[in-house]
C-alpha cells in the first residue's frame, strides 16, 4: 500500500478509507514522513531523522521495514553516498559505508519510509525480478551475442536510471540476455520482498526533499496540507542561479484515516510543529560614510 503517491483521486480516496490496522499504518507512514521533512536541515543528522521514524512508528503499533533507505540524489546519481535508514541497524547488519552525518544546504534526498504492521523483517519472495539499474562501475567482456545487445541497448537508452525489462525492445531476448549480466554484476536488480508476518499490512510514503537556504521543500508529492500553503505561495523557493521552484499540490484527501490512534509522544510532537522554513536571512548592515547624518547645510 503506498500512501503519498496515489496517481489518482479515486486511489487517495481508497486510501482515506481504509480501516484498522491498514489505517494505523497509512497515517504512521504519513506522520513519519511529516517528522522526517522537518528534521532534514542543516545541522540535524540522519541519526535524529532514524530515531524519530521509530518513535512515530511505535505510536501507531507499527514497525519500520528493514534494509529500507532514502538516499542523497544528484544529477544523473539516483542513489548517492548520504543515505538514512528508515530501521535502525542491529549489531550483525552491515554498517552503512557514509555513517552519521549532518544535512547541509542545496541538498535533494529522496525519502523512502516504510512501515509494517507486522515484525519488519523482510523475506524474499519467488518471483522474477523485472527492474535492474546498470552498475557503471563495473566492466566484463560478454560472450553471448543477446546479452551484448543487452547491455548496449541499456548503456545507450539507461545508462544511471533503473530501468524495467518490459521498456527495453525485445522483452523475451531482454529475459534470456540480462541473466549474464546479473551474473557478472554489469547490473544490479530490486528482488520482490515481503514481510515475513504473512498478515501484515506495509505501507509506503516516498518524496523528495530540496534543502534550500530559507526551508526544506517538499516536492513529488507535495505534503497533504501544501494546497494551502500553495494558495499563498510559500511552497516556492529559488536555486542559486534564481532560478524559480514551485511545489504542484494536489487536493487533500477526500476523508481521515478512520484510526483511533494519534501521536502523544512529547518528542515527535514537538518535531510535528516545526515548521519547514527557517527564518535565516542575512541582514543587510548599511553602513554610514562620512561619519553618518548627510543634512545639507545652509
Amino acid at each position: 500500500v503506498a500512501a503519498g503517491a496515489a496517481k489518482s483521486a479515486a486511489e487517495r480516496v481508497a486510501m482515506a478509507a481504509a480501516t484498522g490496522r491498514a489505517a494505523d499504518v497509512l497515517l504512521a507512514c504519513r506522520k513519519a514522513g511529516e517528522c522526517a521533512a522537518r528534521l532534514m536541515r542543516p545541522g540535524n543528522t540522519n541519526t535524529q531523522v532514524t530515531e524519530c521514524i521509530a518513535k512515530v512508528a511505535a505510536e501507531f503499533g507499527c514497525e519500520p521495514v528493514e534494509k529500507v533507505v532514502s538516499y542523497q540524489v544528484k544529477r544523473y546519481i539516483p542513489d548517492g553516498h548520504k543515505q538514512i535508514l528508515t530501521r535502525a541497524l542491529e549489531p550483525t547488519d552491515e554498517k552503512l559505508e557514509c555513517g552519521e552525518f549532518e544535512f547541509e544546504e542545496n541538498e535533494a534526498y529522496c525519502v523512502d519510509i516504510r512501515l509494517s504492521t507486522g515484525g519488519g523483517r523482510l523475506k524474499l519472495l519467488p518471483a522474477a525480478p523485472t527492474v535492474y539499474k546498470r552498475r557503471v562501475d563495473e566492466s566484463y567482456q560478454l560472450k553471448m551475442r543477446a546479452s551484448r545487445v543487452v547491455f548496449n541497448e541499456i548503456a545507450q537508452r539507461f545508462p544511471t536510471m533503473p530501468f524495467t525489462l518490459r521498456a527495453l525492445a525485445d522483452e523475451r531476448n531482454a529475459k534470456f540476455g540480462i541473466k549474464p549480466l546479473i551474473e557478472h554484476g554489469l547490473v544490479e536488480q530490486y528482488p520482490l520482498a515481503a514481510d515475513k508476518d504473512g498478515g501484515a499490512v506495509v505501507a509506503c510514503y516516498k518524496f523528495t526533499v530540496l534543502l534550500t537556504r530559507t526551508q526544506t521543500m517538499q516536492i513529488c508529492p507535495p505534503p497533504p496540507d501544501a494546497h494551502a500553503d500553495a494558495a499563498a505561495g510559500a511552497s516556492s523557493a529559488a536555486t542559486a542561479d534564481g532560478r524559480a521552484i514551485a511545489a504542484v499540490s494536489p487536493p487533500p484527501l477526500a476523508q481521515p484515516l478512520d484510526t483511533a490512534r494519534t501521536v502523544t509522544d512529547k518528542s515527535v510532537l514537538q518535531v510535528l510543529e516545526m515548521s519547514t522554513r527557517r527564518n535565516n536571512k542575512k541582514k543587510n548592515k548599511k553602513k554610514n560614510k562620512g561619519g553618518g547624518g548627510g543634512g545639507a547645510g545652509g
